[in-house]
């Protein structure tokens, strides 16, 4: 009966130290409340996902086109200046406001960045981009087999629109041209087809002598020396001595070539202080 009574007060003690160690420890968890965190409680930046980054789901490897908050941005960045000199010109017809713009938009810098675009839909992002009207001459596509919904893929920059678009219409045989006031889009043989007459005042380039013949020959010579009549082409060149002017019909992707020739005559001229000599004819011993 002793022994029972002894075991009942030990009891009684251990029980009630450890209510009183509970009541008196600061540091003793709570009842129903999770330990805390020696560490301090710092939020894991990675969530349920512990030590690891939550799974990032794959991209579709087709993005959309821009959307029109990313279109405007991108068109307040595209460039307007120009990147090659251009001679100025008088062209039969009258030289619009709009091919004036169209012609600084082409010269201005440029970024595609387009994967399995449909063509049609390149050209429209384009078209706002630059801010400039363009067209597809479906009919001549179709002549030729070619579809408007043609996937384009081309990741490029720091260049011109206008070699951006050769460069991205080249592998489908396909050019531009500028007519009735739009950048038409269309077939590199409807584009032969496609001539305009220009006159280009040349008087500052030529020689005392006011011969215009050796730039006449010069420009025959140099650029695309199969397109014009004398070899088979259907371009032609004239000089109007008493206006000082050449007369030249050609496509617009010539006229873009003999415009930098020009441009880069005038600037040896300006350079050397010298117009074009003709040849000097060496001494036969």
């Amino acid at each position: 009966m002793k022994r029972v009574f002894v075991i009942l007060i030990g009891l009684f003690l251990l029980s009630s130290t450890r209510l009183l160690a509970q009541v008196t420890d600061p540091f003793a968890p709570k009842k129903d409340t999770p330990p805390s965190d020696p560490f301090g409680a710092a939020k894991d930046p990675f969530g349920p996902f512990g030590n690891t980054p939550p799974p990032v789901a794959p991209a579709d490897r087709k993005p959309a086109l821009n959307s029109k908050t990313q279109r405007e941005d991108k068109a307040s960045r595209q460039g307007t200046s120009q990147a090659t000199p251009v001679f100025p010109y008088v062209s039969v017809g009258g030289n619009s406001s709009s091919r004036a713009r169209i012609e600084r938009a082409l010269n201005g810098e440029t970024t595609f960045d387009y994967l399995d675009q449909p063509l049609k839909d390149v050209i429209e992002d384009i078209s706002y981009s630059h801010n400039i009207p363009i067209i597809i001459d479906v009919e001549a596509l179709d002549d030729f087999g070619i579809d408007t919904g043609t996937p384009i893929t081309k990741s490029i920059k720091g260049i011109s629109l206008r070699s951006a678009l050769r460069l991205t219409l080249r592998e489908l045989d396909l050019t531009f041209i500028i007519r009735d006031e739009v950048l038409q889009l269309t077939t590199t043989e409807v584009a032969k087809m496609e001539l305009s007459t220009r006159f280009y005042s040349i008087g500052e380039l030529l020689p005392p002598q006011k011969d215009g013949k050796l730039l006449t020959e010069l420009i025959m010579t140099v650029v695309a020396p199969d397109t014009w009549s004398e070899t088979g082409g259907a371009g032609s060149i004239v000089y109007l001595d008493h206006i000082e002017s050449l007369v030249i019909r050609q496509t617009d992707e010539v006229f873009q070539t003999i415009g930098q020739l020009l441009a880069a005559t005038k600037q040896m001229v300006e350079l050397h202080g010298t117009k074009l000599q003709p040849p000097r004819s060496v001494p036969t011993r």
